[in-house]
């Protein structure tokens, strides 16, 4: 754009000097009054051609600033030929103000030109402050970063005044690594043998490296800060890549590491784990891998049984490992030495662990797990079996003659309430064929369950009355009579149920119970009333009792013994639902019994395939 300006220039200059040595050689051959004439005419068109190179000279001018600007906002063609015109007329009328004879316009117009020159710089810096690139691609941002993760920009390239550090280019594949140091992201070593140094698209590099006079080049595949000596990392160049491929191939670099946290060996295969070397004094460092010790340069030395030893003598042994047995290697296949140490709980509750100490929650020494000792956890595990089978055997036992028991004081039972029913009056016996409680041992026939008993609660309540009122001492018309003012009146079925708990009638403790958990929400005195119901004999009352162990309203030590026991004493009382109930529960604790056997017998098995590996070793 400059040079099509000054060649607009060049050629009206040419035609003004072509014009002017014209009117010179006119001017020697005129007369005078032609002379003036051709003067005249000469002055009007100088002024006409002033003012038109003015006019051109603005509009080029104007050009170039919109152009400048339009590259950085990247506008429209049409909208740059707006502004075009739009900025010409203003430079044309502030301009022309510059050469008012009025001291004020003059003002003015340079005012108007002043902020014209300044609108335009604070465009270009608007559209560029956030662009790392110009339009030709051309780096225009520099970078430094610092030890917190935080990123600095500037404008100029060199040594960056705040930090003292070098500010580098900016590059668009440095942009993206950039952000991820912002987030936090810390370089890594480069671990491959042949990785890629310079981006196939431009060229520049990508990856950042350390100059150590013990290590050599290291590569690092961000910028940032080197972790162990707090050096700033550099852009790889093409030679630093000769010199690194050059050097040996990378190596572990030791890391010293806590004799009393860091294990020695490998606890499956045994292969150590650790490299040492010992001063003049006597004293040991133990590193991670294979390498050479940084003060003095010699060889690490690779761990033997001796040196551990020797170390876990002087210092706190390490802590223990649990280990599962049937994947452990118990014995060294080479020597036959015990490799596993155990602590022996009740009711063959073995742990195994990969090494000598103490267990971790009753601080009780570990035994080694010798020959003998695997010897006797198998006969263990044998007589547990023949134990377990004893008892299952038992406890079938039992509840065979439970049921036989059962079914005799059923027969029994019935035989004395249709004795007592065929003396009572037919109030008393519809009272007991309405709201007698099946599980009530003081009922006389089959009883009516609780649901049941709300389609005919009136006509209950009407029979059990006429019944109390012929038999006031009879408590358990009364109880009848307060199991159906459930559906119907159940303040007065409380008032009744306290006087009957009172009087010790084992049925009335449930149901008052399950009054205080549903309408009083006292959950503990529930639970007081349930266990006096259980302790008078009452079934329903155990199985309540059972029920809040399963709503963790009772917490026991052991839930599953527990409800068992609750409701085989229920069964026993004749209870249908506990019969069922403890065949459920009794079910799923052989099941528990059965599982631990089948592993058991499966540990059992690997030892003596470990046992039958070692004799064939020897």
């Amino acid at each position: 754009m400059k040079a099509r300006l000054l060649g607009v220039v060049a050629l009206l200059f040419d035609y003004f000097r072509k014009i002017c040595t014209v009117a010179h050689d006119q001017f020697l051959s005129l007369s005078r009054r032609r002379l003036l004439v051709s003067i005249a005419a000469g002055v009007l068109a100088a002024l006409f051609l002033f003012w038109f190179v003015d006019k051109v000279i603005y509009y080029f001018l104007v050009r170039s600033y919109i152009d400048q600007v339009a590259d950085v906002l990247d506008l429209n063609k049409h909208l740059i030929n707006a502004l075009v015109l739009l900025s010409f007329l203003a430079v044309v009328f502030f301009a022309n103000l510059i050469w008012s004879f009025s001291k004020q316009k003059r003002r003015i117009g340079i005012a108007g030109i002043a902020a014209l020159l300044v609108a335009h710089s604070l465009v270009l810096w608007f559209g560029t402050r956030d662009k790392f690139f110009d339009q030709a691609g051309t780096a225009v941002k520099c970078y430094v970063v610092t030890r917190d993760g935080t990123v600095t920009y500037g404008n100029r390239h060199g040594i960056d005044q705040a930090t003292g550090r070098q500010c580098r280019p900016v590059t668009p594949e440095v942009v993206e690594r950039l952000e991820e140091y912002r987030k936090g992201r810390l370089p890594q070593r480069v671990a491959d043998t042949d990785p890629t140094f310079f981006s196939p698209r431009s060229g520049e590099p990508i990856v950042w490296y350390y100059l150590s006079k013990q290590k050599g080049i290291e590569i690092f595949d961000l910028m940032g800060f080197h972790p162990e000596t707090g050096a700033e990392l550099i852009p790889i160049t093409k030679e630093i890549v000769e010199t690194w491929r050059e050097q040996p191939k990378q190596r572990c670099m030791p890391k010293r590491v806590d004799p009393e946290k860091f294990p020695f060996f490998d606890p499956r295969t045994r292969e150590p784990k650790v490299w040492y070397s010992r001063d003049k004094d006597g004293n040991y460092e133990f590193y991670d891998c294979p390498g050479f010790h940084t003060g003095t340069g010699q060889e690490l030395l690779v761990i033997s049984q001796e040196i551990a030893d020797e170390v876990l003598g002087k210092s706190a042994r390490r802590a223990p490992n649990p280990v599962d047995i049937t994947t452990f290697v118990i014995f060294d296949p080479n020597t036959g030495a015990a490799r596993a140490w155990y602590w022996r709980g009740e009711n063959i509750n073995y742990e195994f662990f990969d090494g000598p100490g103490f267990h971790p929650r009753n601080g009780e020494p570990l035994k080694l797990f010798t020959k003998e000792a695997m010897q006797n956890w198998d006969r263990e595990i044998k007589e547990e079996k023949v134990r377990l089978d004893r008892e299952n055997k038992k406890r079938a036992d039992e509840e065979e003659k439970r049921k036989d028991d059962l079914a005799k004081k059923e027969a029994a039972d019935k035989k004395a309430r249709d004795d007592e029913r065929a003396r009572l009056t037919q109030a008393a016996g519809l009272c007991d064929d309405l709201a007698a409680n099946p599980s009530d041992s003081n009922r006389l026939g089959e009883g009516v369950p609780f649901d049941n008993l709300k389609a005919r609660a009136k006509e209950a309540v009407s029979n059990c009355e006429i019944a109390i009122s012929q038999n006031p001492a009879q408590l358990r018309f009364k109880y009848q009579l307060a199991r159906a003012l459930h559906w119907t009146d159940r303040k007065r079925a409380f008032d009744i149920l306290q006087e009957l708990v009172r009087q010790r009638y084992p049925a009335a403790f449930d149901n008052l119970g399950w009054l205080y958990l549903t309408e009083k929400k006292d959950p503990s005195g529930a639970i007081t009333l349930f266990k006096a119901g259980a302790q008078a004999g009452d079934a329903d009352s155990m199985l309540s009792l059972a029920e809040m162990i399963d709503r963790n309203h009772l917490t026991v030590a052991n839930p599953a013994q527990e409800k068992l026991a609750l409701y085989q004493r229920a069964a026993q009382l004749g209870n249908k639902t506990a019969i069922t109930a403890y065949q459920v529960e009794l079910a799923k604790v052989q099941n528990e019994e059965q599982r631990r056997m089948q592993e058991l017998q499966q540990q059992r098995m690997m030892l003596q395939m470990f046992g039958t590996v070692l004799r064939n070793i020897h």
